[in-house]
């Protein structure tokens, strides 16, 4: 149950992932995780932040990054006899 919750919070894997891994489902694993993170506090050796703790302290934002590469689809071969202007669709089929 500990691996567990440690490679949820580790490698940012999802409940899913977790459940196939370990032959779960997800919401066994989500209360599984619940569980360890409560014994966790109550042992008074760990403090866990709550989500609101996570939140960004300084909201001031210095920059923001945008990732725009562009990466090559490869496309089907057209026919060699088709126009390029050609849309693909079939008229007046009935």
């Amino acid at each position: 149950m500990l691996l567990m919750t440690l490679e949820y919070y580790k490698e940012y894997r999802t409940m899913e992932c977790l459940g196939a891994s370990y032959g779960l489902r997800k919401p066994n694993v989500s209360n599984t995780i619940k569980w360890v993170e409560q014994a966790l506090i109550k042992s008074g050796l760990f403090s866990l932040p709550s989500k609101r703790k996570l939140v960004a302290v300084n909201t001031e934002i210095e920059v923001v990054v945008v990732d725009t590469t562009e990466i090559p689809v490869q496309r089907p071969v057209c026919p060699k006899d088709q126009k390029d202007y050609y849309s693909g669709k079939k008229r007046g089929i009935l």
